[in-house]
């Protein structure tokens, strides 16, 4: 199965479970992380978080985007040099409305698949709490 398959069935079954739920759900954009997103959008689904994943011109609610945990290249390399680690990543979910951050999660990007969606999972616990508190 290609990723964009097994991506295209991932929201498929979430926008059907999010159907058959019903209650207020909030509409999210995943990025592109190269990759990553997929592992994102399982987790997700796997949190029963009350979201919809949507495409980016269907206005979502909120966005999912990857960035990393330095702004400089300088407080990277520091870190590296004080720490011995390789850079952080941070998945942050924005509010398209507002431009705030609503939560985030650091960590450190793994090449092995378990790692990185233990993180997304982890994150999407974290947001769907957040959601659950509003």
């Amino acid at each position: 199965m290609t990723k964009t398959t097994r991506l295209f069935t991932l929201l498929l079954a979430l926008a059907l479970a999010a159907f058959a739920s019903g209650g207020p759900k909030k509409t999210v954009f995943v990025d592109k992380m190269g990759g990553f997103e997929e592992v994102v959008a399982e987790a997700l689904q796997s949190a029963e978080a009350p979201l919809e994943i949507i495409e980016e011109s269907a206005h979502p609610d909120l966005k999912i985007l990857l960035g990393k945990a330095f702004k400089s290249v300088h407080a990277e390399i520091l870190y590296q040099k004080q720490t011995g680690r390789r850079d952080e990543s941070i998945l942050k979910a924005i509010d398209v409305k507002t431009g705030k951050e609503i939560t985030s999660y650091r960590f450190h990007m793994e090449s092995d698949r378990a790692s990185n969606l233990k993180a997304a999972r982890t994150f999407a616990d974290l947001l769907r709490q957040k959601l659950a508190k509003h």
